[in-house]
């Protein structure tokens, strides 16, 4: 049974069961975070926190949001397109959007991230002021696998 039900207590929940895993590819999720970092407004930050379970027998993606329309369509997104059994590759993806390579160097190199954890900012994300936050947790001591996007405007 998929423990989901029992963390979230936000404004906004969309759950979905079974995703693919379609923003892995960087190029989609960063078009899906320029999407969002553009339509935000005012000088509140707006926030995602996707959250994924690879519980059986039904493995389920969720988002924490607010009640804006960014984020509601960030979390629809997210939660339809990105892996539900590796967080890194969400993560990972991410990442590139905001500079990070995931790739090793060599390429015949069998190295790949196992486990992130962090925080990383990206100010003026992008042409009109917009600071992107991303924190994340692929292998969190107690609860599930996160990622969370802020955008802040100025």
């Amino acid at each position: 049974m998929s423990r989901l039900p029992h963390i979230l207590g936000s404004v906004g929940i969309s759950v979905i069961g079974c995703a693919t895993a379609s923003l892995a590819h960087s190029e989609d999720m960063c078009s899906v975070l320029a999407d969002f970092a553009v339509s935000i407004s005012g000088s509140s930050p707006h926030t995602v926190t996707l959250i994924t379970d690879w519980a059986l027998p039904e493995p389920t993606t969720a988002c924490r949001r607010g009640a804006h329309q960014p984020e509601i369509k960030l979390c629809q997104r997210l939660a339809t397109h990105t892996s539900i059994e590796f967080m890194t590759v969400n993560i990972a993806a991410a990442l590139e959007c905001v500079g990070f390579q995931r790739r090793a160097k060599d390429e015949n190199s069998y190295a790949r991230i196992e486990s992130l954890s962090g925080t990383v900012v990206a100010p003026h994300f992008t042409p009109n002021g917009v600071t992107l936050e991303l924190r994340f947790d692929s292998s969190p001591r107690k609860g599930l696998p996160w990622l969370k996007i802020t955008a802040t405007r100025g």
